[in-house]
């Protein structure tokens, strides 16, 4: 340990030098890997300062809005979905989350009541 001077930092009734405040108090941002001095959004095991939480592809800000995470990488909900989303059977589109299994087939919203008909059409075709 050594003495601190005038120019410490408090956190939790406790005093740190700048030093170590900015390098194991203080959250780095995940984003420009500088100190967070304030608000910090966290997520994931990371810290991001207010104005760099944002969607890896489109560069939107996430604060406040659904989010998703791909290799440790924030994304809005569309890029997400456009990028990684479960592919319709029928229309091939990305989906949303949910997505109806059928046949070990996926179909999206707008393409569940193809899936429906297609078990009872098989079970026609077999004589059932």
């Amino acid at each position: 340990f050594k003495p601190l001077d005038n120019k410490y930092k408090e956190k939790d009734s406790n005093h740190y030098c700048q030093l170590c405040y900015d390098t194991v108090i203080q959250d780095v941002c995940a984003a420009c890997k500088k100190a967070i001095d304030g608000r910090a959004i966290k997520a994931a095991g990371k810290a991001w300062c207010p104005e760099h939480f944002l969607c890896y592809s489109c560069e939107r800000p996430l604060t406040g809005d659904k989010f998703m995470l791909n290799e440790g990488k924030p994304y809005c909900q569309y890029h997400y979905m456009k990028q990684f989303g479960v592919r319709c059977f029928y229309c091939a589109n990305r989906s949303s989350m949910q997505v109806i299994k059928v046949l070990n087939k996926n179909y999206c919203e707008n393409h569940s009541s193809a899936a429906v008909a297609i078990p009872s059409l098989k079970r026609r075709s077999r004589g059932y």
